[in-house]
């Protein structure tokens, strides 16, 4: 589903404009970026935790070169997905 999708979908089930949809998305996403922009978890408990977690250096080979590289440590955005999804998923007819 894309956001127009969701937004239309929220719209219609609970009986409000499109505007405030779209509005309520939009803080939203806001208030998630600026929690995992500081390194702070965001989430809502059974149904997901997102964070920042710390990758550390490493080196590897370059499969052609076989030249030694090193990437540096770096932070990655993560997302979990709690029991209640993750059940609902396992249930889906293949």
């Amino acid at each position: 589903m894309k956001k127009k999708d969701f937004i239309q979908r929220m719209s219609e089930k609970y009986r409000i404009s499109k505007k405030a949809s779209r509005d309520i998305v939009e803080k939203y996403n806001g208030m998630i970026e600026e929690c995992l922009s500081t390194g702070e978890e965001f989430g809502f408990p059974n149904i997901y935790q997102m964070g920042v977690k710390l990758v550390a250096e490493r080196d590897y080979v370059h499969p052609v070169t076989k030249e030694k590289i090193t990437s540096p440590a770096h932070k990655v955005p993560y997302c979990k997905f709690g029991k209640s999804i993750r059940t609902a998923v396992g249930e889906l007819k293949v």
